[in-house]
């Protein structure tokens, strides 16, 4: 069957971007100046790497309109209008033979070609295509079609071409490297780019826009990503873990400022309990075996330290967390997921591998450490321990109900639902 391709001719006006040349490095301080590796995102246009401590990052601007639909589907040319010659920068997931063919505003084909592409970001070079509007058209192995529309102002009448002039190898990314250990990655003045440095179990992360070359600092500390940090209210003391490009705590949170026995409960006041103690001494119910293990149950209004709740990502919450810590959004919650694979199968990923009723086949592989503590139900009792666990998000449906995350012992799912604000679950924050 023959596939028609609808082409909509666009007319392009020219616009002016800013393409800069930028050189990045990285130096580490503190309790250590060694870094192994920085992943790094280019957030406004999509495009992520990895690099090792001691190379150097080099910002290639590309200026002129392009179309882009997406980082795996990536098909752009620049300058536009050009002159003479001009470059297309194409993604290939696999090394695979694409066809490549321009068409006038007619139909008329003007240009087809054949083309060897490695995997990675490759760049085609395009020359004297006679001054008009056209339709260059992309198609894959498996019959995938990218295209995007250029203007030429060439007047010269030499015949069209167009081939492979660089290919950067990739794993997944756009890992640009040069000879001299320099690392490209496409960019145009005003991209926001995000930084995470790794050192042995820490790292530190760092948002960005350059708009010169320069030297990054990571300052590594005892409390950096992956060690170990104390809260100054209480002097708890708590580890952390790098999941993607969110450091979470790896307990759930202990802070304890009052007490209220399972049988008080509201939508709109404050409070804490803890897992089977009914008594009202703040003390004694840091004493109990459930409070070390398995921290605060908190009633949501407690979770946002009586603040408004908040839907964005980051939350900018701090609530009932530790300062430079805040209480995650639904959001951010399905950020955790989707990393370890999506909430229908990520609970065994997420869970730690011992506490948990039979059966168990947790893994923890993001080191999540998730733990049964249980959750103050609407009833007043408490309901659950060892076999399931609920955490608060920042996020709110109205005055009397707001989201949380549940896993059961038995599932591999993680639930998500919206529930009373006076039931009791507990917090886990992430780091601002």
């Amino acid at each position: 069957m023959k596939k028609l391709i609808k082409f909509v001719l666009v007319i392009l006006v020219p616009v002016s971007l800013q393409a800069q040349t930028y050189l990045i490095d990285f130096t580490a301080s503190g309790i250590t100046n060694e870094i192994d590796s920085i992943f790094i995102e280019n957030i406004t246009q999509g495009y992520s790497l990895t690099i090792s401590g001691g190379d150097t990052l080099k910002l290639f601007g590309t200026a002129g309109i392009y179309q882009i639909t997406n980082q795996k589907s990536l098909l752009k040319i620049y300058p536009n209008p050009f002159d003479v010659k001009a470059q297309i920068e194409f993604y290939s997931n696999t090394y695979s033979t694409v066809e490549i063919s321009i068409t006038n505003v007619n139909g008329n084909l003007i240009l087809k070609k054949s083309i060897k592409v490695n995997s990675g970001l490759n760049i085609l070079e395009i020359t004297d295509i006679p001054r008009g509007y056209y339709v260059l058209t992309l198609k894959t192995d498996n019959q995938e079609y990218r295209s995007v529309s250029f203007i030429s102002i060439n007047n010269n009448t030499s015949q069209p071409d167009i081939y492979l002039k660089e290919n950067f190898i990739t794993k997944n990314d756009y890992i640009l490297k040069s000879s001299k250990n320099q690392i490209l990655l496409s960019y145009n003045t005003g991209d926001q780019m995000f930084y995470i440095a790794y050192s042995g179990i820490y790292s530190e992360h760092k948002y960005d826009i350059p708009t010169s070359s320069k030297t990054i600092n990571f300052e590594f500390s005892t409390s950096s990503c992956g060690g170990v940090f104390t809260d100054s209210r209480d002097n708890n003391s708590y580890n952390s873990v790098r999941i993607g490009k969110q450091c979470w705590m790896k307990e759930n949170l202990k802070y304890l400022p009052e007490f209220s026995p399972s049988s008080t409960q509201s939508s709109t006041e404050k409070y804490y309990y803890v897992y089977g103690y009914q008594g009202n001494d703040v003390t004694e119910a840091k004493q109990s075996p459930n409070y070390n293990t398995f921290g605060v149950l908190y009633n949501w209004t407690a979770a946002v330290d009586g603040n408004t709740g908040s839907n964005i990502n980051p939350s900018n919450l701090q609530g009932a967390c530790p300062q430079g810590w805040h209480l995650p959004s639904y959001s951010e919650w399905n950020q955790l997921l989707n990393f370890a694979g999506g909430a229908e199968t990520s609970a065994p990923k997420l869970k730690s591998t011992d506490l948990w009723a039979q059966p168990n086949n947790h893994t923890n592989e993001t080191n999540f450490s998730a733990l049964p503590g249980g959750v103050k139900y609407y009833d007043g009792n408490f309901y659950l321990l060892i076999t399931g666990g609920d955490w608060w998000s920042s996020s709110e449906e109205d005055n009397i109900l707001a989201y949380d995350l549940n896993m059961d012992y038995n599932r591999d799912d993680v639930a998500t639902g919206i529930f009373n604000k006076n039931i009791g679950a507990a917090v886990r924050c992430v780091k601002d």
